[in-house]
């Protein structure tokens, strides 16, 4: 799989005192539910990443191998009602559409 121009979705979300683990789950179902809702089969990837040095910071990431079929889920009412349950845990939301534009493996 070429990765230059491959597209992911991510955000910095910055939780609210005594929510942390609260908002771990509601991430977590939220992929869930994008997993389970996706025609064919969900088949990408997930991350949530927690600031060693700030644990109420966190950054998600993702992509999928049918990003326009990602992309109409998530505009959808349902996952827009998982989102508003996260946004009451936190502070504040940076969501970004990005794209590798350069890499490097080992492999």
């Amino acid at each position: 799989m070429e990765k230059i121009g491959q597209k992911y979705r991510s955000g910095s979300w910055i939780v609210r005192s005594g929510k942390i683990g609260e908002f771990i789950k509601a991430w977590q179902t939220s992929v869930e539910w994008l997993v389970e809702k996706h025609p064919d089969g969900w088949n990408g990837e997930a991350f949530l990443l927690q600031d060693t040095e700030n644990p109420h910071k966190f950054i998600s990431f993702a992509w999928s191998t049918m990003p326009e079929k990602t992309e109409e889920l998530l505009a959808g009412t349902e996952f827009q009602a998982l989102m508003a349950a996260m946004q009451e845990l936190c502070e504040e939301i940076q969501p970004h559409r990005t794209q590798i534009v350069s890499y490097l493996t080992s492999q």
